[in-house]
């Protein structure tokens, strides 16, 4: 199916599975895009913390150990080279892949092309 179509569909059937969502003020604390599909299947704002972003497991855990903590912090670059996951990342990727870490968990910036990027669609916003 071509994306034209399926974004059409999508957008043609999301009121329908609002239908029987009782809250539509909610948060998604995903580590990888399963939280931005499901928003975008229910036609719904994406306003969730880690919109974008993709944890590895030990890195998820840790994030959500300190919640609160790791939301109110800032996030910093980190280079791919410098990741505990240089091995896997660093050959698919290279320097291409947008990284960073709050504290001591590592997030993946899938869909951002720089770290800069990445911080100006979440200023003044409760996301990373």
């Amino acid at each position: 199916m071509n994306e034209r179509l399926k974004s059409c569909l999508i957008k043609l059937r999301a009121p329908l599975r609002r239908i029987g969502l009782k809250n539509r003020d909610y948060s998604i604390i995903s580590n990888n895009c399963w939280g931005g599909i499901m928003t975008r299947n229910f036609g719904l704002p994406y306003n969730f913390p880690t919109c974008g972003t993709f944890f590895f497991a030990k890195e998820y855990l840790k994030f959500l150990t300190d919640l609160r903590e790791h939301l109110e912090a800032e996030p910093e670059p980190l280079a791919v080279r410098d990741s505990r996951y240089a091995e896997i990342l660093y050959p698919k990727y290279g320097d291409a892949l947008v990284m960073g870490k709050i504290h001591d968990a590592e997030i993946v910036f899938l869909h951002y092309t720089s770290f800069e990027d990445q911080m100006g669609q979440t200023q003044g916003q409760s996301q990373l």
